[in-house]
């Protein structure tokens, strides 16, 4: 099974993949497609844009637009790393380091909320 890398999709910055199926010809889904695209338990960085997205979601994060990410102490620090080089590359959106946290903030009129 393939999946598109995570991506960040302002104004939610949320996090998605999307999981590609295997139809067979005439279009129906094969017994082999389904079990080939059997979801395949989430990987680390994925559990991790999870929880942000969840705090993202949210309505105050939503009216105050920032949010601050604080590791857990089970958390890759690969992870960690990956997640702050994405969101420094995002328009609009600014990460900062506040010991052992991280403010992130989104400006809306420059990621298109």
């Amino acid at each position: 099974m393939r999946a598109h890398p995570i991506t960040f999709s302002l104004p939610a910055l949320y996090f998605q993949t999307y999981p590609y199926l295997s139809h067979s010809s005439d279009a129906t889904i094969s017994a082999l497609a389904l079990r080939a695209s059997s979801p395949k338990p989430p990987s680390s960085y994925e559990l991790l844009g999870q929880r942000v997205q969840r705090l993202v979601a949210s309505a105050n994060a939503r009216q105050q637009r920032k949010i601050e990410l604080t590791p857990a102490p089970d958390d890759s620090l690969e992870d960690w790393e990956r997640l702050v080089d994405e969101f420094a590359t995002l328009n609009g959106v600014e990460i900062t380091r506040t010991g052992e946290s991280y403010l992130v903030s989104w400006n809306p009129a420059e990621v298109g909320e």
